[in-house]
């Protein structure tokens, strides 16, 4: 009987450190003030995850949109 190894990377369990763009705060806050007032509709926000190969380095929650 032949045994195989199954090699795993490691995971980078670090916590997400979530970026926020000005120009989204600039856009959402002139949406709320200007557009929505007192409603609060349900929208659609855009933003990416980086997960570097280097488990030392931390992710990056970046919203844009």
């Amino acid at each position: 009987m032949v045994e195989t190894k199954t090699i795993f990377k490691p995971i980078n369990t670090q916590p997400l450190q979530p970026i926020i763009d000005v120009t989204f705060w600039q856009h959402f806050t002139k949406l709320k003030l200007d557009t929505w007032k007192l409603n609060s509709p349900r929208i659609s926000v855009v933003g990416s995850i980086s997960l570097p190969n280097n488990v030392s380095a931390a992710q990056d929650l970046v919203l844009s949109q």
